[in-house]
């Protein structure tokens, strides 16, 4: 036999089952097969090979002495398959030690790593997490393999990424106590009038939000900064307002003298989603992670305590 596209590997199953069992009606049970389909396998193994392979004995089905010269070379075959190439699809978070590669944006890891930490620490020990910011190129780094999941607002989604609701959140107005716009509240026409300060990272920037800000905004936007770390200082020392997303305004303004209120005017409503590449649709460990992300933000306790504790 020198063509290879003539190895089947239910053929070499087949085989293999022969030869423990001598007996095609022991095979047919331990293959779940009806007694016929072994017999017509057989018949192909023997052109195959071009050999009888097993014939009637006393004792049921005689190896020949090509079938005893096979015995270890299909075997050993298939437990590479079985082992290697074909292993059952397993993920166990107790046992696993990766590392998942995450992007979003700083606002974004300060509102679920509170909460997913302590739920990995009891269900995932040894499962580490590397965090990068989230940019305008994050989709090519989920389709180049850079990155296994992508969290935050998204827009413009390529088709062979696949995403997946995190939580709803909503906007808010984050400005600091005395600020005069607050007096006697946040009026459409303070907010028009304030300075303004924007995080310009957000990858839905020029998006639906940004567009329906800009409006409101006009030309009064005084700054531009690449990420939320730094407006904690920049707000309680300044006339300047930013709008944020309100689940994590308490814990990343904590220590500082800022307000969190309502927007004067409808402003689209927050969809944060989970998001990867079509390529890991069958990962189980990030299958797994996904689900876990989404449990954490699904409990209502949990959405209380983080929308209940900013505004």
């Amino acid at each position: 036999m020198h063509n290879l596209s003539s190895l089947d590997l239910r053929l070499l199953e087949l085989f293999d089952a022969l030869s423990t069992q001598r007996s095609v009606s022991r095979a047919a049970d331990v293959l779940d097969l009806p007694q016929p389909a072994v017999s017509q396998g057989l018949r192909r193994l023997r052109t195959l090979f071009a050999d009888q392979l097993f014939v009637r004995s006393a004792g049921g089905m005689a190896p020949t002495e090509r079938a005893l010269a096979l015995r270890e070379p299909i075997a050993a075959m298939l437990a590479i398959a079985r082992a290697a190439i074909l292993p059952e699809p397993h993920f166990d978070p107790l046992q696993s030690t990766r590392e998942f590669r995450i992007v979003a944006t700083d606002f974004g890891t300060v509102s679920f790593l509170p909460h997913l930490l302590p739920k990995l620490a009891t269900t995932a020990p040894n499962v580490r997490l590397r965090f990068a910011p989230l940019d305008a190129g994050v989709f090519d780094r989920l389709a180049d393999g850079d990155a296994d999941l992508a969290i935050g607002i998204l827009s413009n989604v390529p088709e062979a990424i696949r995403t997946q609701t995190v939580f709803s959140d909503r906007y808010v107005c984050a400005l600091r106590e005395g600020h005069p716009a607050l007096a006697p509240a946040l009026s459409l026409e303070a907010f028009r009038s304030a300075e303004h300060a924007v995080v310009s990272a957000r990858v839905d920037a020029g998006g639906a939000h940004e567009s329906a800000f800009d409006e409101m905004r006009g030309d009064r936007v005084m700054l531009r900064v690449p990420s939320y770390a730094i407006l904690p200082s920049i707000l309680s020392r300044t006339n300047l307002i930013v709008v944020v997303p309100a689940s994590a305004s308490a814990v990343f303004f904590a220590g500082h003298a800022i307000r969190f209120v309502d927007l004067p005017f409808d402003a689209p409503p927050i969809t944060v989603v989970a998001a990867w590449h079509e390529r890991s649709d069958a990962d189980l460990g990030l299958h797994w992670l996904r689900q876990t992300i989404g449990r954490v933000f699904a409990n209502d306790v949990a959405r209380a305590r983080i929308a209940g504790s900013t505004v």
